[in-house]
């Protein structure tokens, strides 16, 4: 939307009568520093990052276009009070799919936080207090308890266990098969599907193959693009066993198979990805801690 503050040219310090007296030459000098600090801002996160606040506050923009608050979306005539319960009601909106093309169940508790989050993120940005927050800075109580209902309702995940048995066979560290929380730090690449290689008798194996007939590879092979150890395009190759679950090429053709049928999926797919909430999602590093942290309490320390 053209009206949205993430496309404003307005200049940085509109209004401000404070460089009247300054010359030409020092209002330019500081507009120049003004605007590169503007862009180091925008270099701190990544592209994906400006669209999916792009994507939030025009939904945003929508919304309060249907309720009648267009022309107050920085909610600056409401209370804190009100101002959270407007947002509450927003999150209400993207909760139902309202804003999701074809999506027939209730948005995720993290997806409708996360976009939120991205509007509020516009808010400062634009020097505006933050809409869910109370006098005392903490989340607004109704928004707390609102986001608890969702999550005590978010449907049950289903999906394959996230504890990756062919990472032993290849010592992968953990950034090679899962999302971390900042990837871009991260000198070693997220394996993809195109990174991975079945052979049989000296023949590559296509991906759309029965996983049947990959699981009777004679192989599999990684390429590892950049490594922690500086070095490239390195491929490790593990051959077949006749262990029914601990044979790295049996845990390779589930895991392709299953990422081959998601809709969307390419060889560029990250092979941490699964399908959930009506879309492709990627298991975290959290995910598995609390996965595995769950299972000790289950199973018992004492029986470790």
């Amino acid at each position: 939307m053209t009206n949205s503050p993430l496309f404003s040219n307005a200049p940085p310090i509109a209004g401000s009568t404070k460089l009247q007296d300054s010359t030409t030459s020092q209002r330019d000098r500081l507009l120049d520093d003004l605007l590169a600090s503007e862009a180091a801002r925008k270099g701190a996160v990544q592209g994906s990052t400006h669209a999916n606040q792009t994507r939030a506050w025009n939904r945003w923009q929508s919304y309060c276009k249907s309720v009648g608050l267009d022309d107050d979306i920085f909610l600056t005539s409401f209370t804190k009070q009100q101002q959270a319960k407007i947002i509450g009601a927003f999150a209400s909106a993207l909760r139902e799919g309202r804003y999701s093309r074809g999506n027939a169940t209730p948005l995720a508790t993290s997806t409708v936080k996360n976009t939120i989050n991205y509007v509020v993120a516009t808010f400062r940005s634009e020097g505006r207090s933050n809409p869910t927050r109370d006098e005392d800075g903490q989340l607004a109580w109704i928004l707390s308890r609102q986001y608890c209902a969702y999550k005590n309702s978010d449907p049950k995940e289903n999906q394959e266990k996230a504890i990756p048995a062919w990472a032993f066979f290849f010592a992968c560290r953990s950034c090679k098969y899962l999302k971390v929380s900042k990837p871009d730090d991260k000198r070693t690449k997220l394996l993809t599907l195109k990174n991975i290689n079945f052979y049989k008798n000296g023949t590559v194996l296509n991906h759309s193959s029965d996983r049947n007939l990959l699981q009777t590879a004679n192989s599999v092979s990684i390429t590892f693009k950049t490594q922690k150890n500086e070095r490239k395009f390195d491929t490790i190759t593990q051959w077949r066993t006749h262990d029914p679950i601990l044979c790295p090429v049996k845990q390779w053709a589930n895991i392709v198979t299953r990422i081959s049928s998601y809709r969307g999926a390419t060889k560029n797919t990250p092979v941490s990805t699964v399908w959930r909430y009506n879309h492709l999602d990627q298991i975290t590093t959290a995910e598995v801690i609390t996965t595995l942290q769950d299972a000790v309490k289950a199973y018992g320390e004492d029986d470790l």
